[in-house]
C-alpha cells in the first residue's frame, strides 16, 4: 500500500518550484501573481467573461424570541 500512496502523491516536476519557491525572486514572483489574481480589475474581468450576476441581498426576518423590542440588541445576556 505504501508504494501505491507514494505513486499517487507524486506531483508534476515543475509544480513544487512554482508553489514552493526557494529563492527570494521566486517568492516575490509568486506574491505578485497572487496579488494580480486577487486585484479588482482581474475580478471584474472574471465577472464580465463568466456572466456572473450579483443577486440582490435577501432580508431575513427573525422572530423575536427574547421579547425585546430592539432589532439589534446592544448586549446579550
Amino acid at each position: 500500500m505504501k508504494a501505491y500512496v507514494k505513486e499517487c502523491q507524486k506531483l508534476p516536476q515543475d509544480i513544487p518550484g512554482i508553489v514552493y519557491p526557494e529563492s527570494i525572486s521566486g517568492v516575490t514572483l509568486l506574491n505578485q501573481l497572487i496579488a494580480i489574481a486577487g486585484s479588482k480589475p482581474v475580478k471584474w474581468l472574471m465577472r464580465v467573461f463568466s456572466g456572473y450576476k450579483k443577486d440582490k441581498k435577501k432580508v431575513i426576518i427573525l422572530p423575536d424570541l427574547a421579547g425585546t423590542s430592539s432589532v439589534y440588541p446592544s448586549t446579550i445576556d
